[in-house]
């Protein structure tokens, strides 16, 4: 199975030091291609996760939290992920954006 992870824009994955969506995203992409699944993690540049990753930002997006530069990272990402077969996304602004595009979301929290 063809797997996309979106992480959010502001930190490496794995992160340097705090990141806790980061930190489960890294172990998610290594756990998923563990287990056979074709693995591509939409992040950072600076990311170092051995996953093949894709990214709009070389570096993380300052400042944390621009809806702007989520917006245009969570875009980006759609559009390079369109041939996998499950998003898997961990951005704020995805789901909002998955579901105009017809695609089936859920939230854990």
């Amino acid at each position: 199975m063809r797997t996309g992870l979106i992480a959010p824009p502001w930190l490496p994955v794995p992160p340097p030091s705090y990141g806790g969506t980061e930190a489960v995203v890294g172990n998610l992409a290594c756990g998923l291609q563990a287990l056979g699944h074709e693995v591509v993690l939409f992040t950072v540049g600076e990311s170092t996760c051995p996953v093949p990753c894709q990214y709009l930002y070389q570096s993380g997006a300052e400042p944390m939290g621009a809806g702007v530069k989520e917006a245009a990272h969570v875009l980006a990402a759609y559009e390079a992920l369109s041939g996998v077969d499950v998003i898997h996304d961990h951005t704020l602004l995805g789901p909002l954006l998955a579901s105009r595009r017809g695609l089936v979301t859920r939230r854990s929290w």
